[in-house]
């Protein structure tokens, strides 16, 4: 199954590459349209959410980037197929991990590690900075040998 999961994610972070990350970028304005980056019809459970991304940097051997990802209302399942860190910079919504909800609010910070499945649900619409963190080859093999 997490194999599954990556390579939906990094089917997904493909989109993100139009932008053509450099090393340094500039954050967008708040109120910046950003490219489209499609939520899995299949992960969508209420209302019409539509998500938006823009990569900012990335290393040069692909193991790390950061960018913007910003989505409407709506409830959603996602599967994070890398290590997530991501600050809230505006909107509201919550996230469900297992037992445990937190609230996205302007200033949250929230750490997703590789293989965590999560339901959000966005309120207002909702943008974030993330930065993103993926397995080494290696790895994906040990993750993929735990399930």
């Amino acid at each position: 199954m997490l194999t599954t999961v990556l390579k939906r994610v990094l089917h997904r972070y493909d989109r993100y590459r139009f932008g053509g990350a450099t090393e340094a970028s500039q954050l967008p304005a708040l109120d910046a349209p950003l490219p489209s980056a499609p939520i899995s019809p299949d992960w969508i459970l209420e209302g019409t959410p539509a998500a938006s991304a823009q990569l900012l940097t990335r290393s040069a051997d692909g193991g790390l980037a950061t960018g913007v990802w910003e989505c409407t209302p709506g409830r959603f399942r996602w599967y994070f197929g890398c290590d997530e860190v991501i600050v809230v910079l505006r909107g509201e919504g919550r996230v469900q991990v297992g037992d445990v909800e937190h609230a996205l609010t302007p200033g949250a910070t929230l750490y997703f590690p590789v293989g965590t499945e999560s339901v959000w649900e966005i309120h207002a619409t909702l943008r974030k900075h993330f930065t993103h963190r993926f397995p080494t080859p290696l790895a994906q093999r040990l993750l993929t040998l735990q399930r």
